[in-house]
């Protein structure tokens, strides 16, 4: 997995130098909170940083600078250190925000410009008071019936029409979903199909006057209504994506001829283009009274600005190279698969098996298909994901610290052996994503002669460009740099589009981050039907998997289209469907995110991590827990002299970086209200540790002209030389979801049972399913039975068997259930077996060809669960259990395909055979003896299914060729020896691979050895 860095970055800045160390302090007396505000109030950047942010803190530093304090000693306590950690924030937290921190534009180049010129600084309204406005645009009906609408997304409970929206989190953090619901009335259906496509709402009166002789005050009395409930939308409010929303919103009223609310907004929008940044504050209460009085106003934060600086830097290329080489690294090293998309792979694949194509609307109701909602919610843990060859590194590393008293340690040397075993599968790649990482370089000399760091490197959320969309009107040129190179990486195959998904979120705030450009050509539309060419909605998709991953297929365009989300929006608040889509659009992706000592990182002291020229984690120290006990104390002096303690028994040096993820903060240990701030985050945001920090004015001084150190951080996209593969249905039009012609109830000529087993106890457990049940199965007519092992129920891990019978519903009821009645007794009596259920049958059509070929499949199903039930029974001397594997899939495939011409599958596995087993298996393939050296009813059952599995391959490549096929044949084969690999040993993808692995092997060298013999 190998990164290529863009030509062009951001910059991300805090808004003032990195404030200096102070000495220690030499009197026992700490400056008090109104000497502490006194002194902030006449720093004007700071005091207008915080008065855009925070109004009633900004009071109370207005009155110190005329000195005058809060009566209250809590609240003067509570405002000095909102200052303190303002001040903290405004001197070294690069993430934007308001006037604490800015951004710019960077190309990487020969040549090297690090001045970044005049600061400039844009306004826009806050998308929570665009929504407000937009509402009450809405609800006045002159404005209303000059609109359009169209049905918004709906679905039927009963009596009533219910559409759901995202709620904000709660005090917990938990996100939950609200259903908003209206009566289904005659009138309401009418209304909502008519406008199933936009209709004029001029239109749709005529509709309600027509059909339900409502006068056109009631008529527009009910589109309002359920305009208001969100089932019905006028596209009024501009879109996400699209830009500088309020100027769309006047655009569209003068449009309309509705110039009268348009000239008011307009008037905001203009004073917002024009900030001048040495006169933010007089704008800022001007804009805030003008936005206050239009109707519909709401929200605390009616307007947000962004600070930039006007001129795009230059850096040295070697930094994007350096860059791409520690993003690859730690791809590498930490890639994983995202549990929550394995898990909803898992239960899609248990639902619905192998390329059945469910439509997406399908899934999202709840009432119809299961758990998709608690999948998607599931958290995405490390808890116990650290694979052991990762866990020895971090051991070693730390191990060495400790016994060399070092506190950095390098992987230059010792990279290699760290690296994931072969026998282990690699994660699929990350197809693009933003690289963050802080640039240190004394001065703008060194950084031109290479010398540099790059500290801590860590991948963000989301596709590459993400981090830049939000930007856009500030980087003009440089967003429009990010947007073609996104463009030009993604694969312009006829296997895939890329689409941009296009949603309104249920927090308006939440569009704040969605106010972007879009980037891709192809627009996925969630909320509304797809306009033109260029767009694809959700009745337009599909859904299915492989065992490689879930994919989207729209079934106009007949390719699969991969979901893209440019924004670094909080996806848990994002709607359902949403956050199914991108969970689907990245299932074949690694998840990566920086460096991590996983659970390591409690230790009391973790080093310096080195490579190259990247710093990929600092040395940190995990406070004790006496110390976080004393932050809960009053007593300010004894804190200070815990602390001091601490610091002198383990070395912490005097600036360090306290906080979570990007919201830290370097603090100064020295400082009596820095101190105090760390005393906050550890009781408020449950801190436990801290950093050191890489970067004081010694160390770091390119940025600017000033010479001082500034907290800078790069954001690069990176884009993965890897290809993505998005394997779909070779033919759509036959593969789509027969619903439920394909399912099998109980009562039917199908009996299927679920029986929960420990993996341990299943192979005993089939063993006496058939020896009892063989006579009954004859008495009841069944002609077929075979079973299959799972370890999920729904989304709860369960490991149980799956057995299947077919033969005359008469039979299987009267003669059969009774039968498995007894054995079922038994079984629990023995403690083999927990609960059972008697369930349907989800017949997988689709993934074996289609009806033709259906039951010819099942028959080489039995003949494979007999085969392997008298494997089982038999003894095996000296035989590895994986080697009987291999050779058992072996033979199965080269009869499904003796020309090896649909079996490019096998060659496609990554890694190398078993060294160790190669020989056996070889020998065992060549010789085709293996059933005989099981015994002879092993060896007659084998030779049964060696007949079967002929006669489906001739048949498969029989319809294919005459009858159209609704799978390839080498998906069928894949399929069928897949499952038999399910048979013999359960869901063990590594344990399956490998056999694949040798079993491909073996092949090739009997062929090898059939044409030298023939030559």
């Amino acid at each position: 997995m190998d990164f290529v860095a863009a030509d062009v970055a951001l910059l991300r800045a805090a808004a003032a130098p990195l404030r200096p160390l102070v000495a220690r302090p030499t009197d026992s007396e700490p400056p008090t909170a109104q000497t502490f505000l006194a002194a902030a109030s006449a720093d004007v950047q700071l005091r207008t940083a915080i008065a855009v942010a925070n109004p009633r803190v900004a009071v109370v530093l207005t009155g110190a600078a005329a000195g005058r304090f809060p009566d209250k000693p809590s609240r003067l306590r509570r405002a000095a250190l909102a200052v303190a950690a303002y001040d903290a924030r405004l001197h070294g937290r690069p993430t934007p925000h308001g006037l604490f921190a800015g951004v710019a534009g960077i190309q990487f180049d020969d040549d090297i410009a690090t001045d970044p010129g005049p600061r400039r600084i844009t306004v826009r309204p806050d998308e929570e008071w665009l929504v407000g406005v937009v509402a009450a645009l809405e609800s006045d009906l002159e404005v209303l019936a000059a609109l359009t609408v169209v049905r918004g997304a709906v679905a039927k409970r009963g009596d009533r029409l219910v559409t759901t929206r995202r709620l904000m989190p709660s005090a917990d953090g938990a996100v939950q979903d609200q259903e908003i619901s209206v009566r289904r009335t005659a009138a309401v259906e009418a209304l909502l199909e008519f406008t199933a496509k936009p209709r004029p709402v001029i239109n749709v009166l005529g509709q309600l006057a027509t059909l339900h002789s409502l006068d056109r005050t009631a008529g527009l009395g009910v589109i309002r209504d359920l305009v208001s409930a969100g089932l019905l939308r006028t596209g009024l409010l501009p879109e996400t994506g699209s830009g500088d929303h309020l100027a769309e919103l006047v655009a569209r009223l003068h449009r309309l001829g509705l110039h009268r609310h348009a000239a008011e907004l307009e008037e905001i929008a203009a004073t917002a283009r024009d900030v001048e940044p040495g006169d933010v504050a007089a704008t800022w209460n001007d804009l805030r009274e003008r936005m206050n009085d239009v109707p519909g106003s709401t929200g605390d934060q009616l307007a947000r600005p962004d600070l930039g600086w006007s001129r795009e830097l230059r850096l040295p290329r070697p930094v994007a190279i350096e860059a791409a080489a520690v993003a690859t690294t730690l791809a590498r090293l930490f890639a994983k698969e995202p549990r929550t998309t394995v898990e909803l792979r898992e239960w899609f694949l248990n639902t619905h098996g192998v390329d059945r194509l469910v439509p997406v609307r399908e899934l999202l109701d709840d009432h119809a298909t299961g758990p998709v909602a608690t999948l998607l919610d599931s958290e995405d843990s490390d808890h116990g994901q650290t694979p052991a060859w990762r866990l020895r590194m971090l051991a070693e590393l730390l191990s060495d610290s400790l016994r060399n008293d070092a506190r950095e340690v390098r992987l230059d040397d010792r990279l290699a052996s760290f690296t994931r075993p072969e026998r282990e599968t690699a994660p699929a790649p990350v197809v693009s994503a933003d690289l963050f990482c802080r640039l240190v370089a004394r001065t703008a000399t060194a950084l031109e002669a290479g010398t540099f760091l790059l500290v801590e490197p860590r991948f963000g959320p989301g596709a590459a460009g993400a981090t830049f969309t939000r930007f856009a009107p500030l980087l003009t040129d440089t967003a429009a740099a990010v947007g073609n190179r996104v463009r030009q990486a993604r694969p312009r195959t006829e296997t895939a589009v890329f689409a941009e998904v296009v949603f309104e979120p249920a927090h308006a705030r939440t569009r704040n981050v969605l106010a972007s450009p879009s980037w891709l050509d192809m627009r996925l539309c969630i909320d509304r039907p797809a306009e033109d060419p260029s767009e694809v909605d959700l009745d337009d998709l599909l859904v299915g998997a492989t065992r490689e991953g879930m994919y989207l297929l729209s079934k106009r365009l007949g390719v699969p289209v991969v979901p893209v989300l440019h924004s670094r929006m909080n996806r848990q608040l994002a709607p359902a469907a949403v956050r199914l889509l991108l969970a689907i659009g990245e299932d074949d992706c690694a998840q990566v995110h920086g460096w991590s000592w996983g659970p390591l990182a409690a230790a009391p002291f973790l080093p310096r991590v080195v490579l190259g020229r990247a710093v990929l984690s600092p040395a940190t120290w995990r406070m004790p827990d006496g110390l976080i006990a004393a932050a809960s104390s009053d007593d300010d002096l004894t804190w200070a002299r815990l602390v001091r303690e601490w610091r002198i028994t383990h070395d912490v040096p005097q600036r360090v970086l306290v906080g979570v993820g990007d919201r830290r903060v370097p603090l100064d240990l020295e400082r009596y209200w820095d101190l105090l701030v760390l005393r906050r985050e550890i009781t408020t945001r449950e801190v436990r540790s801290v950093c050191e920090f890489i970067g004081d004015d010694e160390e770091d001084g390119w940025f600017g002209e000033t010479g001082r150190a500034h907290v800078t951080e790069l954001v690069i996209p990176m884009f993965s030389t890897d290809t993505l593969q998005r394997r779909a249905p070779a033919l759509v039009s036959r593969a789509i979801h027969a619903g439920a012609d394909t399912i099998s109830e109980p009562g039917g000529e199908y009996l299927s049972i679920e029986i929960d087993v420990p993996s341990r106890s299943q192979n005993h457990v089939l063993l006496r399913l058939r020896d009892v049940l063989e006579v009954p199965m004859v008495a009841a007519g069944v002609d077929r039975w075979f079973f299959l092992r799972y370890h999920r129920i729904g989304y709860v891990r369960r490991p149980h068997l799956r057995v299947r019978f077919h033969g005359p519903a008469d039979g299987l009821a009267a003669t059969l259930l009774p039968a498995w009645h007894d054995v079922a007794i038994q079984l629990r009596a023995d403690g083999l077996v927990g609960d059972w259920r008697i369930v349907p049958y989800n017949r997988e059509v689709e993934r074996y060809g289609g009806p033709a070929l259906f039951a010819d499949v099942e028959k080489l199903f039995h003949a494979d669960s007999e085969a392997i039930v008298h494997t089982l029974r038999a003894e095996q001397p000296g035989l590895h259990g994986s080697a009987v594997l291999a050779v058992s899939a072996a033979e199965l495939a080269s009869h499904l395909d003796p020309d090896g011409v649909h079996s490019q599958w096998l060659s496609n596995l990554h890694g190398h055979p078993d060294t160790a087993l190669r020989p056996e298996v070889r020998a065992l393939v060549a010789g085709g003896d293996l059933g005989a050296r099981l015994g002879r009813e092993a060896d007659s059952a084998w030779a049964r299914r060696r007949e079967m599995a002929s006669a489906v391959g001739q048949r498969v490549r029989t319809v294919e060729e005459i009858d159209g096929c609704w799978s390839s044949p080498e998906r069928i084969y894949e399929s069928i020896v897949h499952l038999h690999c399910n048979r013999m040993a359960g869901i063990a993808p590594e344990i399956e691979h490998q056999a694949l692995r040798l079993a491909h092997d073996a092949l090739e060298y009997r062929a090898r050895a059939v044409v030298a013999t023939d030559a």
